[in-house]
């Protein structure tokens, strides 16, 4: 992997990051890193200056100009594909037109994996059916192996973008650590009902109910038996229980 993809990786993942904590801190904390060398430049251009162009296409995209971002896209040469990858992915997540998002396809960007994560965070599948047909890949995974569909549960506020996921067979099985979404789903049934439904699709969708999963079933059918009642089970597991 070559240092200029390693450090745009690193944004990237620091990004999604931060958005996760709905806090731009990680973001600041990594562009201000002065031990960090951008080697992305152009002519003369300084390492801080190539930074300080970073922490402007973050804030022109959270402030909707679309066409500075443009006009800062086209600064950058075909060498410079990752850093327009970057731009990109600022545009999607603060929800670009799709004219801005396929101006910046045709100069050189990409739709990297972990972009559907983003999407699925906001639940914008108004977005992401759009840029599916442009090469978005709704399987990418994020740099700690998160997938979609983990980025769906973490706040169960995206059921539209569940659905279509889980309607397009992304892996229900995915797994950061040893938490997949089944985990995740049954973790928020320990307080919240709503949490059923995303529990009951994913077993329909044949999410494997593991040693982990049973931990958590037990728990909330001691703690939350109505919630326990609710849940489609397959029959092998309701005999043990």
């Amino acid at each position: 992997m070559c240092r200029d993809h390693r450090f745009l990786s690193l944004l990237i993942g620091v990004a999604l990051l931060a958005f996760h904590a709905n806090s731009k801190t990680l973001q600041e904390q990594i562009l201000a890193d002065k031990n960090i060398q951008q080697p992305m430049t152009r002519g003369k251009e300084s390492a801080a200056d190539f930074t300080q162009r970073l922490k402007q296409i973050i804030e022109l995209a959270e402030q909707g100009s679309w066409q500075e971002i443009l006009t800062i896209a086209a600064y950058f040469d075909a060498r410079s594909a990752d850093s327009l990858d970057y731009i990109l992915f600022q545009s999607i997540s603060h929800n670009a037109p799709l004219s801005v998002v396929k101006r910046l396809l045709q100069q050189g960007a990409t739709l990297q994996p972990h972009f559907i994560n983003i999407l699925a965070q906001k639940n914008n599948v108004k977005l992401a059916k759009k840029l599916v047909p442009l090469g978005l890949d709704l399987h990418g995974a994020d740099l700690f192996g998160r997938n979609a569909l983990h980025h769906v549960l973490t706040d169960f506020q995206s059921k539209e973008m569940f659905d279509y996921l889980l309607s397009k067979n992304v892996a229900v099985d995915a797994k950061m650590g040893d938490k997949d979404p089944l985990y995740l789903a049954l973790k928020r049934a320990l307080t919240h009902q709503d949490a059923v439904y995303y529990i009951n699709a994913l077993i329909g969708k044949g999410a494997p109910i593991l040693d982990a999963h049973n931990t958590l079933l037990e728990q909330i059918r001691h703690d939350n038996p109505r919630v326990y009642q609710s849940i489609s089970l397959p029959s092998s597991i309701n005999s043990r229980n």
